[in-house]
């Protein structure tokens, strides 16, 4: 959905089919990475993050929304706002930097989302956020 309001509706289906379709970049982004690090612990945690990220995408496509024509305000460009992938090779230390960035965007419109609705839509969101606030914890641990 692309509207030019600033305050841009969409269905619940039309969040979850956004969701997914984020963490489908999301496990793409971290795939990419993977050829752009030398260090074997990065090119683990990587491909660790990938393997979630998918795991994410399967969990969203399996969920049945009870309300799936509800309404939320929500922007929908949220894979615009990341942070753009490195073009050559990254140290290990922007790497984690880009990577908890790109968690810390994603945990925080998913918890806004949260906050504009209620019911299973309102938990969609927050375990989404959850998602997120896990994987920036262990790029920071």
């Amino acid at each position: 959905m692309t509207s030019s309001s600033p305050h841009p509706y969409m269905t619940c289906r039309e969040f979850l089919a956004m969701a997914i379709a984020f963490e489908q970049d999301a496990a793409q982004f971290y795939r990419d990475l993977q050829q752009n690090v030398e260090d074997e612990t990065a090119r683990q945690l990587l491909a660790l993050l990938e393997k979630q990220e998918r795991d994410h995408e399967r969990v969203l496509k399996g969920f049945t929304p009870s309300e799936p024509n509800a309404i939320i305000q929500f922007p929908p460009e949220l894979i615009k706002t990341m942070p753009p992938k490195p073009d050559g090779p990254i140290a290990l230390s922007q790497l984690i930097e880009l990577a908890i960035e790109r968690e810390r965007r994603t945990k925080e419109a998913y918890r806004t989302a949260a906050h504009s609705v209620s019911g299973a839509f309102r938990d969609l969101a927050e375990g989404l956020a959850k998602f997120e606030e896990e994987h920036e914890d262990k790029l920071k641990s």
